[in-house]
């Protein structure tokens, strides 16, 4: 193939709409605009108690500086919201507990109905993956 000055200016300009087109989008894409919090100030957010942010070499030394002491990761950690529902809620009461993740049981008229949009060991459509 014989690149020509047509093909470079081609390439070029391809290059130019590919980052400009991007570029002019996102200046003038809305930005968040909500209430005034602490947190928020009206136009950025902001931490309330006054942290600058920590620089690279300051996250740097402390995830892997001499003083960083790694403890080892617990197997189980009792939660404090922890709920143990019922065997059965009759009457006209209506009772939901999370289970975890997506998972929730809605008891009611002595029902226990387990709701789990995923009935299996994985989420994939790969049986392996």
């Amino acid at each position: 193939m014989n690149i020509t000055r047509r093909h470079i200016l081609g390439m070029l300009a391809g290059t130019a709409a590919a980052i400009g087109v991007p570029a002019v989008w996102i200046y003038r894409m809305k930005t968040y605009s909500g209430p005034v919090s602490d947190h928020f100030d009206g136009t950025r957010f902001l931490d309330p108690d006054g942290s600058p942010p920590k620089s690279l070499g300051e996250v740097l030394r402390w995830q892997f500086g001499p003083d960083r002491k790694r403890q080892p990761w617990p197997a189980w950690v009792p939660s404090e919201h922890a709920d143990t529902p019922p065997a059965r809620v009759s009457g006209d009461k209506v009772r939901l507990s999370f289970v975890g993740h997506a998972s929730w049981l809605i008891q009611a008229s002595g029902l226990n109905i387990l709701i789990d949009p995923v009935w299996s060991m994985r989420a994939s459509p790969m049986a392996r993956a």
